[in-house]
């Protein structure tokens, strides 16, 4: 069954609510969705608030299955360009461009932690989200896969590395594997269309990805996965930058040894878009797929807006 704005807000009044403390609560939670609320959408969620009955005008009740299919998140989709610092239960819609896995690790109080992340990307931008705890299993999920569509519900924006600006789902987010209802086509679907032109100014990483051995450059948008310290056989402290390079087609890592992983991570932001000049393209045997590693040639350049 659904209601109109007027039948709900009635419903609100007859609740015990009085015209101006609706109106105040409308502008306040207007406020925090940043605008991409509809007015019926906040009546529906101040009457689940004050555990309202819809169907029998003001009564308490504790039943919500019913009142929970009335919310279409569908119709709170942002485009990704319009994800700004600050932003609380967003709902976003993109396609799955890389996935990190989870990883493992333990927090200051000594308890384990897991963490997870992953890239997506509409027509207009793409950003990194970030799973924690139980919300690392979405990522375990057989249909979680490259290319396929991904509705992010209930995230809300984080500096990230270097503050670039990520989302991360909140306790009551979640994440919907090939949600129904959405418009492909407005996810830029031309975008993720192989190109198997070797005549192109700018080869895509897919079309990289396919070769081995050096190339003269290979460009997109990078984003910090890993920096640590490590020490060689021979007893000498170097270290190791990894980075994730996409083009919203696809994405390889880039692994960057000794002073130049400083060098670099001293330069790149999380979706800085760079370019590197002469690396080579080798076979990881452990990961089972092609990454980049600089040669003493290699150069750097950052594309600025």
């Amino acid at each position: 069954m659904s209601f109109s704005p007027e039948e709900i807000y009635q419903i609100l009044l007859e609740a015990g609510l009085s015209e101006q403390e609706i109106d105040r609560q409308i502008k306040s939670k207007q406020a925090e969705y940043q605008g991409f609320m509809s007015p019926q959408a906040i009546l529906f969620l101040m009457a689940k608030e004050y555990a309202l009955d819809l169907h029998k005008g003001g009564s308490i009740s504790v039943n919500y299955s019913e009142f929970e299919e009335e919310l279409d998140y569908n119709d709170f989709v942002i485009p990704i360009e319009k994800v700004k610092e600050g932003m609380q239960n967003i709902v976003i819609v993109g396609r799955l461009i890389t996935q990190f896995g989870i990883r493992n690790f333990i927090r200051k109080d000594g308890t384990p932690g897991m963490v997870a992340s992953f890239i997506v990307a509409d027509n207009t931008a793409q950003i990194k989200v970030v799973l924690w705890g139980d919300n690392t299993e979405y990522i375990n999920h057989p249909h979680f896969k490259k290319g396929e569509v991904i509705q992010i519900i209930g995230g809300y924006t984080k500096p990230g590395t270097n503050n670039s600006l990520e989302i991360h789902l909140s306790k009551k987010g979640k994440v919907v594997i090939a949600p129904e209802g959405i418009k492909v086509e407005s996810l830029g679907e031309k975008v993720f269309v192989t190109n198997k032109e070797s005549t192109l100014a700018k080869p895509t990483i897919e079309f990289l990805q396919e070769k081995e051995g050096f190339i003269k450059a290979i460009s997109g948008v990078v984003y910090i996965e890993e920096f640590k310290e490590i020490i060689k056989k021979n007893g000498e402290r170097s270290f190791l930058l990894r980075l994730a390079l996409t083009d919203k087609a696809t994405s390889i890592m880039v692994n960057v040894w000794g002073m130049e992983a400083v060098d670099y991570l001293k330069q790149i932001e999380d979706g800085s878009t760079i370019t590197l000049y002469n690396v080579v393209i080798k076979f990881n045997q452990f990961s089972g797929k092609k990454e980049v590693s600089q040669t003493k040639a290699t150069r750097l350049k950052i594309s600025h807006p």
